[in-house]
């Protein structure tokens, strides 16, 4: 059964369960980092939750595994975003992506069969984008790769944001 978790006292990983609510976060579970947890926060586990929302949150979330997404992410620009990982948006619903200026350091997929993500901001990567199943909406917000993956039968909506695609060689790669 899905039970929200909101992140309490100093960093520490992901992975201790005194630092939640009542358990560490489940795939189902929507989680909450907020003004009460601070410090280094080390992404140790890769199924991090449903819904993950940063807003309030001033320490350093630093990912330590791939990390992977059922829901929504809502980053907080007074955070600091070590993502040197790789990234999965695997929801099978409408979610969104608010990036807060922050940017992923290694490769996103969204692999979400019958799902769709949202930008509701800049969508920054210094890494590849896949769109492997589902949609993807810019929502008119710019995007920022080295290369762009759409697969067969995944949907990519531009919109009116301008999309930067900073690799060499093929970097767009679509049907």
């Amino acid at each position: 059964t899905a039970a929200a978790q909101t992140r309490s006292g100093a960093g520490g990983n992901y992975s201790t369960a005194a630092s939640w609510t009542s358990r560490v976060p489940l795939p189902q579970d929507d989680v909450v980092i907020d003004s009460g947890a601070s410090g280094t926060i080390s992404g140790d586990m890769p199924r991090l939750g449903k819904t993950i929302t940063l807003t309030g949150f001033t320490g350093t979330y630093d990912d330590t595994v791939a990390q992977s997404v059922y829901g929504s992410l809502t980053l907080a620009s007074g955070m600091t975003f070590s993502s040197n990982q790789t990234w999965a948006f695997l929801g099978r619903s409408a979610y969104t992506l608010t990036m807060a200026g922050k940017s992923f350091g290694a490769a996103v997929t969204v692999n979400a069969p019958s799902g769709t993500v949202t930008s509701q901001d800049a969508f920054l990567n210094t890494s590849t984008f896949t769109i492997s199943i589902g949609t993807f909406d810019a929502n008119d917000n710019a995007v920022t790769a080295t290369t762009v993956t759409v697969s067969s039968g995944a949907t990519a909506t531009m919109g009116a944001g301008t999309w930067t695609v900073t690799g060499t060689g093929t970097v767009w790669t679509g049907t």
